[in-house]
This record gives structure tokens, C-alpha cells and sequence, in this order.
């Protein structure tokens, strides 16, 4: 029997599909790294294995310099014990966290969080299909992000490469292709990525640090299909996400860390800000489980930099620490990831968390609002 309850192994899952996450590489060698990490990062976690993937997937797959786009897994173990003590046979879809899209330059960003995609007609169309976006929308349709949008369609649409479980079919038709032989749980998670399928009563998720990807219709549906199971406990909750209090919250920044927050900071969220209101639609967040920060001790953010330093230290270790009871089992920078793929760099790190990239490349065209940085100021 697994020394963790059935959440903790969800979350743990979770985890292992960022197998690859601290590495750059190609496509081709950062694959190599995630199938031959999972393993270790799977054993203590009880008897799961691979029954679809892993799979990597980059935008640039010869590209040396980035890390993965997307990398994800279904695992299965057959007799896990639930919180209500029934035991099933369970797949886990686990997600890694979504990295900023190699495709997306400053524009591509723009595109992201100003443009709306129409869930259910996308989702009625197909969700391998690649979806279309409207930069307006309608307050009682359910949208959301392009940026959701196409990362929920890549992870049904991309096939599984050649070697691993399911070698050759990509997620949609390996589900569609399980019939009545399917297990009789399904688990979906990842950390800082939301997602929303049809909800069968074997369907559970468990998010933690996610976003906000659509508006309040899409919230609502969601809710809906997804209701709050076990909602008594702390972080034993399914269909909820579950989120540190203290880690980046679009709706409370620039002031997370101190008021009013720095002024390049502020900046950023007017721009990103004025470019979502023309949308007509309020983003909304998903509903929710929170938990107690503790402060990183960090002295008070005074620019972006120490702004997304103060973030980092939020959101990942408190929740590690809060559902597992420790940190993350940490791999020393002496030691090689192999075929060729290195560490990332910092900035790197910061890309590969959804709400901390898109912050940070916003961050590097900092130039094109120092008129009004220095105008606040009274430097001009």
C-alpha cells in the first residue's frame, strides 16, 4: 500500500510529468530525459505506470536553447484506494505546467491574453481541431484564453512517439478507443494548468496554482459538470484548485508583496489590464481551495525582478510542502540530465510558469513604457 492518500499520488503524478521541465534541449533528447526520469520520480508513489506516453512536445523541436513546451503522461494503477475507502482501477491524466509557447513573441502574447475562444463551440467542432479566436465576446458565452485553448487542443491532437505506451495515438483517440473497457476512475491534474472535459461520474480533477483561462459562464459550467467532492477537507478535495495564498494572483497584483507594488509592475498590469478589458469579458478564477502562505522573508519587492523572485519562491516548494508534507526531491545542479540536455537558467525557470512568463516577457519590453515610468516619477 502507497504511504500517501490518493491526492497526495495525484499530485505526486503531477509532479513526475515535469520530469523534463528543468532541462533545455531538443524535442528529441529532453523525450529521452522525461522517459527515463519518471520512473524514479513515480517509485514512491506506489505501483503506477505508463499506459499512454510520456510525451514531449516543442514548438522548435531542434531547438537547444528551450525547454519543453508541453510534456504529459496517463498512468495507471489498478487498485488504488479513494477517500471513500472504495478501491479502482485508475488512469491519471498528469500534466506538466504549461510553458510560455516558443511560437509566442511580444505580439504573441498580445494574442494570448486578449483574445477569446468560444469553448463550446470549439469543443463542439472538435478539440483536435486548432481553435479560432475573437478579439470580443458576448458576456453570456463561455470563453476562454487562446492561450488555454490551444494548449488543451495540442494535448488531445499530438501523438504519442514511437517507444513509449500508445506509440503512434494521440490522447483523444486513445481514450475514445478504451470503450467500455476503460478503468473506472479517471484523474485529471497538473500544476498551474486548468483544464475542463465532459464529465462523466468517473471523472475527477485535481488542480493546483491554476490560472484564470476563462470568463464567468466558463466558470460557472465547469462548477456544474465538476462539483466539489470531499469538500470538508484541507487538501483532499477533488474539482476544486487548489492555491498558497501568497502565490501570484493576477487579481491582486502588483500589491501581493507590499503597496503599492513597484511601479514597472504596475505598468505591466495597466497594459495587460486595458488589453483584456477590450474584450468585453472579466476573466474569472476557478473555484477554489486555499491555503496559508508563509512569507519568503524576502525584503519588499522594489521592480519586476525582485517582484517574480518573491512569486517564484511561492509557487512551487509551499506546495510541496503543504500536500506532500516535504519539498520536492532536489536534483543538484552537478548533476547531468544527459543527452546533451543542460539546466535552465532562471529566466527560463520564470517562463515555465503560466502567470510568471507571460509577467516576465512583458517585463523585457519594459522600454516601451519608459516614458511612462518616467513620467510617474517625474523624471521627464
Amino acid at each position: 500500500m502507497a504511504p500517501y492518500d490518493v491526492f497526495q499520488q495525484t499530485f505526486g503524478m503531477s509532479i513526475a510529468s515535469n520530469a523534463a521541465g528543468a532541462g533545455v534541449g531538443t524535442q528529441e533528447d529532453l523525450q529521452k530525459v522525461f522517459e527515463e526520469r519518471l520512473p524514479a520520480l513515480l517509485a514512491p508513489y506506489g505501483e503506477w505506470a505508463p499506459i499512454w506516453g510520456p510525451t514531449l512536445w516543442k514548438n522548435a523541436p531542434e531547438n537547444a536553447e528551450t525547454g519543453p513546451d508541453h510534456a504529459w503522461v496517463v498512468l495507471r494503477n489498478p487498485a488504488v484506494t479513494f477517500d471513500d475507502g472504495s478501491v479502482h482501477d485508475t488512469y491519471v491524466v498528469a500534466i506538466a505546467g504549461t510553458a510560455r509557447n516558443s511560437q509566442y513573441d511580444w505580439s504573441g502574447v498580445n494574442l494570448r491574453v486578449g483574445t477569446l475562444v468560444d469553448f463550446d463551440a470549439w469543443v463542439a467542432a472538435g478539440v483536435k481541431n486548432v481553435p479560432g479566436g475573437v478579439k470580443a465576446g458576448t458576456p453570456t458565452v463561455s470563453y476562454v484564453s487562446i492561450g488555454a485553448a490551444l494548449a488543451v487542443q495540442k494535448l488531445f491532437a499530438i501523438a504519442a512517439p514511437t517507444g513509449v505506451a500508445g506509440a503512434g495515438t494521440n490522447l483523444y483517440d486513445f481514450f475514445a478507443g478504451l470503450g467500455t473497457s476503460g478503468p473506472s476512475r479517471i484523474i485529471f491534474t497538473g500544476h498551474s494548468l486548468v483544464k475542463h472535459y465532459p464529465s462523466p461520474a468517473n471523472v475527477r480533477v485535481y488542480m493546483t496554482a491554476g490560472p484564470s483561462p476563462g470568463n464567468g459562464p466558463f466558470v460557472t459550467a465547469f462548477s456544474a459538470a465538476f462539483p466539489p467532492m470531499n469538500a470538508g477537507a484541507t487538501y483532499q478535495v477533488w474539482n476544486q484548485n487548489i492555491y498558497n495564498t501568497l502565490d501570484v494572483n493576477t487579481s491582486k497584483i502588483p500589491k501581493m508583496y507590499g503597496t503599492p507594488g513597484p511601479l514597472d509592475v504596475r505598468l505591466v498590469m495597466n497594459q495587460m489590464n486595458s488589453l483584456i478589458g477590450g474584450t468585453g469579458v472579466v476573466y474569472k478564477p476557478m473555484p477554489g481551495r486555499s491555503f496559508p502562505g508563509v512569507p519568503s522573508g524576502l525584503p519588499t519587492p522594489k521592480n519586476m525582478k525582485e517582484f517574480l523572485a518573491a512569486a517564484l519562491s511561492q509557487h512551487e516548494l509551499p506546495y510541496h510542502t503543504y500536500i506532500i508534507s516535504h519539498g520536492p526531491p532536489v536534483a543538484s545542479k552537478h548533476e547531468t540530465l544527459g543527452h546533451g540536455v543542460a539546466w535552465k537558467t532562471l529566466q527560463q525557470v520564470l517562463y515555465s510558469s503560466t502567470v510568471l512568463g507571460e509577467l516576465a516577457v512583458w517585463a523585457e519590453h519594459i522600454e516601451e513604457v519608459q516614458v511612462e515610468v518616467a513620467a510617474e516619477s517625474g523624471r521627464v
